[in-house]
């Protein structure tokens, strides 16, 4: 084997996947992690042209691979098929014109009694189930499409892979001669593959599981030794368990070299399953760090893919989005989406639509709740958004950085500015200040979803519920804002927000909504005077009209007819045509009062109602999790925010008739 495979700052990984004929001219996973290292963290290009080896090492070289520091490019030269084609799974895959890929089932040759052959082929079902998790997440297709692939052992040109999802880009360079292999071991090998055939010294499968010591750089293959002290104690010996114990291994998140040691210093499967759970154990406790490239995890890329697939999905039934005509998911219901994660997790309990919806829910691979959160967080928001809320309108924004009472203390207006002559210095000004008490809190609750609910799709639960919460939370701020219409709140001066003393609140049969008493209105908010000694004139002005649902039309005709109202001569113009920017409607205050009615200034000119929002983040939140109690999951909405009236000077309150 060659000193190193990093040439010319890329990977050369030619030759067959740990040398598992003994030719002592392919490529180990120990040679690989030496070569990432060498290159240091950044991106990396990989060259590959590997007929296939031994199904392990394909693994961890996929592993190791998918843990660099950088992003990854695999370019095929010439072949990559078996375990080849699992490592091509890790990056980017360019292939050049003419290369190939091939993936299929894992095979092995067994020695023994019907139970060991037996035992072998469960490794054989979860190992190729691991594979096809490989090439499904590359290619964002369903488990079940990729096992079939294998199983009828596919072989694919550059144009092929591209069109299943499994390569990405056609390279312009012509592939390289395929690399030299012993071709007879699959079944449909193409004629032209057949020119590099060599024949291995003893026939087995390319895929083969066994573990046998790993010939060392600048060894010959009749002088390697199964001494694991004379092979620097890297290598364990064969032993007739550790293929069982390297698929169980791999599948706990171990790495080679600390699935290696284990094999190696115990006699037994028993003793490795204990020195197993002592691993996790300790790591789990924070005395071991978690392992890097021991464990096959899935690429953002396709785990994305996959994630941005279902959602839409879902999402487009419902009209949140808009549908991919292109996404393989379109008409997926959610029993169907546990299907899909059930084969690509390859979780097994049976046909029973109950276990199921448990066995994944739980699953740690957390791709349920990736998904049906992600499909809940969006339709939530969609709800937030289309809420039907006049608040916003009028109200302005605030942000608070906890949850503790805080006090705003407001300079009132400077008067005017005294003339400075030579003799005359510069005098500090004062305004004086003014203060309010205000602080948020949070707004929320539960929901559970029963596993039957979505065995039944009841409601469409994914779609339709979040997209109500959503719509709950805007409809509790805007409560909030209303009710201080409605409820008249003490200010910091001990009076209430609307009081004849702040000349900001008027009753009587003078105060039905008409030009008359708008203008009364208009004339009462410009002549507000700031709070201190010297009174000065705010010069405020209305912006808004805030009416109950029972005077919107007639709001309407008194401020944005050209005529007066009740005249007879059309010629005599209406004096308060468009005298507000903006008419508010609002229902809840109809509950108060159908004929009173408001009149709010710019939220720029002074301060009036406030909605503040914990760090200013105005969306509610909505969390997903499982309750030893609730059968099936359970959603947590909140959000955080206060509402608060700061002043009383830009807003004004007429009783009506």
């Amino acid at each position: 084997m060659p000193d190193t495979l990093l040439v010319g700052g890329m990977v050369l990984l030619y030759g067959d996947v740990g040398d598992p004929w003994g030719w002592g001219d392919g490529f180990t996973p120990e040679q690989v992690a030496q070569a990432l290292a060498e290159h240091g963290p950044g991106p990396v290009t990989v060259r590959l042209n590997s007929g296939g080896g031994r199904a392990f090492d394909g693994l961890a070289i996929y592993s190791l691979l998918m843990s660099h520091d950088g992003a990854v490019t695999i370019q095929v030269d010439g072949v990559a098929a078996s375990a080849a084609s699992l490592i091509a799974m890790a990056g980017t895959l360019e292939m050049r014109q003419g290369a190939m890929l091939m993936i299929h089932d894992a095979a092995a040759v067994t020695f023994g009694n019907a139970a060991e052959h037996e035992k072998q082929a469960d490794v054989l079902d979860k190992l190729s189930a691991q594979y096809a998790g490989v090439y499904a997440r590359k290619c964002g297709r369903p488990v079940d499409h990729c096992r079939s692939l294998m199983q009828a052992e596919t072989w694919l040109t550059a144009d092929e892979a591209i069109a299943e999802g499994l390569a990405d880009r056609l390279m312009e360079e012509v592939a390289e001669p395929t690399a030299k292999f012993d071709w007879d071991v699959y079944s449909h090998t193409p004629d032209r593959l057949k020119a590099s055939l060599r024949k291995a010294p003893a026939r087995k499968p390319v895929a083969s599981l066994e573990k046998p010591p790993m010939p060392q750089p600048n060894l010959k293959p009749e002088d390697t030794t199964t001494d694991p002290a004379a092979a620097g104690g890297t290598q364990p010996q064969a032993k007739a368990w550790a293929v069982e114990f390297y698929a169980l291994a791999g599948t706990k998140g171990l790495t080679l070299a600390e699935t290696n040691e284990i094999v190696a210093a115990v006699p037994s499967l028993d003793t490795a399953k204990d020195r197993l759970i002592d691993a996790l154990a300790a790591r789990q406790a924070g005395n071991v760090p978690p392992a890097k490239g021991g464990h096959i995890e899935m690429g953002a890329d396709a785990r994305d893919k996959f994630v941005a697939g279902i959602s839409n999905a879902f999402l487009a039934r419902e009209g949140i989005e808009t549908a991919d005509p292109k996404n393989e998911f379109n008409g997926l219901k959610p029993m169907d989406l546990i299907r899909e994660i059930s084969a690509r997790n390859n979780i097994r309990v049976g046909r029973d639509p109950m276990r199921m919806v448990a066995a994944v829910i739980t699953h740690s691979s957390g791709d349920f709740s990736q998904i049906t959160s992600n499909i809940a967080y969006k339709a939530m928001l969609k709800g937030y958004e289309e809420a039907a809320e006049t608040f916003e309108v009028w109200t302005s924004t605030g942000s608070l950085p906890d949850f503790k009472q805080a006090r705003r203390v407001d300079l009132n207006a400077l008067p005017s500015l005294p003339q400075i002559t030579e003799q005359n210095e510069y005098t500090y000004l004062s305004g004086g200040d003014r203060g309010e008490v205000y602080s948020i809190s949070t707004a929320g609750g539960l929901v559970s979803i029963s596993r039957q609910a979505i065995i039944n799709d009841d409601l469409d639960v994914f779609g339709r519920l979040p997209r109500r919460l959503g719509r709950a939370a805007k409809r509790t701020i805007g409560n909030d804002v209303y009710g201080i219409l409605a409820s008249n709140p003490t200010m910091g001066d001990g009076l209430a927000l609307f009081h004849a003393t702040h000349a900001n609140l008027f009753s009587g049969a003078g105060t039905a909504l008409s030009s008359t008493s708008l203008q009364a209105g208009d004339l009462a908010m410009g002549l507000q005077k700031d709070r201190t000694q010297s009174k000065v004139v705010l010069g405020l002005a209305p912006k808004y009209l805030i009416v109950p649902r029972a005077l919107k039309y007639t709001g309407a005709q008194v401020v944005r007819s050209a005529s007066a109202l009740g005249q007879a001569n059309p010629a005599v113009i209406n004096p308060v045509q468009n005298i507000v920017e903006d008419i508010v409607a609002e229902a809840r205050l109809d509950a108060v009062s159908s004929t009173g009615w408001y009149l709010a200034a710019d939220q720029a000119q002074t301060d009036t109602v406030e909605v503040l929002y914990l760090n200013g983040v105005k969306e509610p939140v909505i969390e997903e999790f499982t309750q030893p109690n609730v059968d099936g999951l359970v959603w947590k909405i909140r959000i955080d925010y206060g509402v608060k009236a700061f002043a009383w000077e830009g807003l004004q309150k007429q009783v009506g008739a």
